[in-house]
């Protein structure tokens, strides 16, 4: 907020990109997108986004594969188990 009280505006700028379709999108995209904020000029042929994506898939695939609690939301604790299983009946699996 201002001294008078008033919140600042921001202008945001935002880039609609494409990624491929083969199954890894959602972590393609999560990549691009912490590549780009991080200012790395990088498309989606790029070598360091495929790994990024790589990563991070193997990462959420091993925090699912535990049988530990996930805090969803910030204040909703699941188990892994149980939350995989709502994603299944989501796309009926």
């Amino acid at each position: 907020t201002s001294p008078t009280g008033t919140r600042k505006r921001t202008t945001q700028t935002f880039a609609l990109r494409n990624v491929a379709g083969d199954g890894d999108c959602m972590f393609h995209a999560v990549a691009l997108a912490t590549a780009s904020s991080m200012g790395l000029p990088l498309t989606t042929n790029n070598d360091l986004l495929r790994a990024m994506a790589s990563q991070t898939r193997a990462t959420v695939a091993q925090i699912l594969e535990h049988s530990g609690n996930l805090h969803v939301e910030g204040h909703r604790c699941v188990t892994a188990r149980e939350l995989v299983a709502s994603g299944e009946r989501e796309v009926d699996v």
